[in-house]
């Protein structure tokens, strides 16, 4: 189903609403009102359905798509320099250079080290000023900086910056494997102020949230790999030739009485709103995802039906 015809279905069984108009000149627009209006609710309908748990089993069952589970590698980049003169006498804060403007930014807390020793924790950033965890003992001023970054955030290509990772639309981070050692990363639910700045291999991870991460670990081999595996929203569709291929053909029709809900919510027919909702929880209990016909495939031969 292409969003044109996603967006005609809608519009018809709504019975042609005038306030929402979908052509121009009598042509189909995808940026006339009415068009830009339902794509909007076809959008947030695939994020619904996403995220849709079967609300009659115990604690609802949720549903599960392939297509949304997405995994990006990644390498740690470290950033070095010999420091400018210093000015801070408490030594609690160090001053990089002009050469370090585009990667101080992406600093905070990364670990950062003194011609190898002395390793601090960067706590926050304020232009080529970093804050450290702990002071230090005397001026670094003339001595080499390295710094490693343990916290990695989710972007968008349009807007990476350093030590940035290119993702796209992520609902909760899953796992992180070290592809060096074929080991997977333990997941940390603590407080990350526990961990002390350490420059090494990475062995456990924390979520910060959604769109970021921190690894225990300042990584010391810059060719050392990594996997991270995310779950994710479905792509918004733009272009009338869209076809919402994130979520399985036979969820379609889901999408389709989401957004005609909305449309019954909008014009205030809460009556047709209510039981265009009933068709599609009740569409969504019976279909399946690629998961239960994955768990219903035995010996990769045959399938045993389930007897209710």
């Amino acid at each position: 189903m292409t969003v044109q015809q996603a967006i005609t279905e809608v519009f018809e069984r709504l019975g042609e609403p005038s306030d929402l108009p979908i052509t121009v000149n009598g042509t189909f627009n995808i940026a006339a009102y009415g068009s830009v209006r339902i794509l909007a609710a076809l959008n947030r309908a695939q994020d619904y359905i996403a995220t849709y748990k079967i609300p009659s089993t115990p604690n609802g069952r949720p549903l599960h798509f392939r297509g949304l589970r997405h995994s990006v590698t990644f390498e740690v980049n470290t950033y070095s320099e010999t420091l400018p003169a210093q000015t801070d006498t408490t030594f609690k804060t160090i001053t990089f250079g002009d050469a370090a403007a585009p990667y101080v930014p992406y600093a905070t807390n990364a670990i950062v080290t003194f011609d190898g020793t002395n390793a601090r924790r960067i706590i926050r950033v304020t232009g080529a000023v970093a804050v450290l965890d702990r002071p230090l003992a005397s001026s670094v001023a003339g001595r080499v900086a390295v710094v490693y970054p343990t916290q990695f955030n989710l972007v968008s290509a349009a807007t990476r910056g350093y030590f940035d990772i290119v993702t796209a639309r992520v609902f909760e981070l899953l796992s992180i494997v070290d592809l060096g050692s074929g080991a997977e990363l333990e997941y940390y639910e603590g407080s990350i102020d526990d961990w002390p700045a350490t420059v090494g291999i990475p062995s456990m991870w924390a979520a910060k949230s959604r769109y970021n991460f921190v690894l225990d670990a300042g990584c010391n081999e810059a060719a050392r790999s990594f996997r991270l595996t995310y779950f994710r929203l479905p792509d918004n569709e733009v272009a009338a030739t869209g076809t919402f291929d994130k979520i399985p053909e036979s969820f379609h029709e889901a999408i389709i009485l989401w957004a005609v809900h909305w449309g019954h919510q909008r014009m205030m027919e809460t009556t047709a709103a209510y039981a265009v909702k009933r068709d599609f929880d009740d569409l969504m209990r019976t279909l399946q995802t690629q998961i239960d016909v994955e768990d219903s495939w035995i010996g990769g031969d045959r399938i045993i039906p389930e007897v209710q």
